[in-house]
């Protein structure tokens, strides 16, 4: 697999030196109907405009070439520089793992600059901010769940393509359970309506915290109780309080409703998987 996509939009060209070390410079905005696929599995990178082709060799040793494929590109007496405005007619897809359809789709802007020099090294620069989508998180590929980005999430390139910071956030609201297991500590010794209150299902909202880099995502999740009051928002906000010391006590949770939709015991022995 390689980036792969459609670019519509407005472009400019510019070549500067010898033939034979030349310097290309392109900038371009995207229009409706642009699409950028980014599948993370890949193992190969090729950028091919027709009157360019680059590839790549690896110098490292073979344990880490197969893993890192952007660490070296072969562009033989050429310097290129694209500097690419993206606007929200374009589509941003980072594919996570295509075999369970695990994708990030966005729309967004931001400025990007890509250089590939004549010694083969390859950097970007620039922050792409996320104006909406989604992303389809799968759970151990069994189960997958279609989180909504909040605005304002920033993919920030410094200059190695994998070390593309993330500071996304999504949400699922899609989601009820009651409450009676989840507080079952708390609420021995509470009144019989407090409990009845507990067995009702209530609105269950999910915060997908997307963080790390694009080749090393890290993925953390909170819990809210939107429609909870009184005694029982008390109980709750206790309840996260306790799984925050914990360190997987509110992943192991977002597990249990993800494939059960449902809350796991405190005592139940699939409210250890990490």
């Amino acid at each position: 697999e390689t980036y792969y996509g459609v670019g519509l939009g407005d472009i400019g060209v510019s070549f500067f030196g010898p033939f034979d070390e030349i310097d290309i410079k392109v900038d371009a905005t995207t229009g409706g109907g642009s699409l950028l696929n980014i599948p993370l599995e890949s193992s190969e990178f090729l950028l091919d405009k027709g009157f360019v082709n680059f590839d790549y060799k690896s110098d490292r040793d073979t344990s880490s070439r197969s893993n890192d494929p952007f660490e070296a590109i072969r562009l033989s007496g050429a310097d290129f520089e694209m500097n690419l405005s993206f606007t929200p007619e374009a589509d941003v897809r980072v594919i996570f793992d295509q075999s369970v359809d695990e994708v990030l789709a966005a729309k967004g802007s931001g400025d990007l600059r890509v250089t590939v020099k004549r010694d083969g090294t390859f950097e970007v620069f620039g922050n792409y901010l996320v104006e909406s989508g989604d992303y389809l998180y799968s759970a151990y590929g069994i189960t997958a769940k279609r989180f909504l980005l909040r605005r304002g999430g920033v993919v920030r390139w410094t200059g190695d393509p994998y070390n593309a910071i993330l500071d996304v956030e999504a949400d699922y609201t899609g989601m009820r359970a009651p409450l009676d297991i989840f507080l079952s500590e708390f609420i021995v010794s509470a009144s019989e309506s407090v409990k009845n209150e507990a067995k009702s299902r209530t609105d269950v909202a999910l915060q997908l915290d997307l963080g790390g880099t694009l080749f090393q995502p890290d993925v953390n999740f909170d819990i809210s109780f939107p429609n909870v009051t009184g005694e029982l928002k008390t109980y709750t906000d206790n309840k996260m309080r306790s799984l925050r010391t914990t360190e997987n006590g509110i992943n192991n949770q977002v597990f249990g409703l993800m494939f059960f939709n449902n809350f796991l015991p405190s005592n139940n022995p699939l409210a250890n998987i990490s």
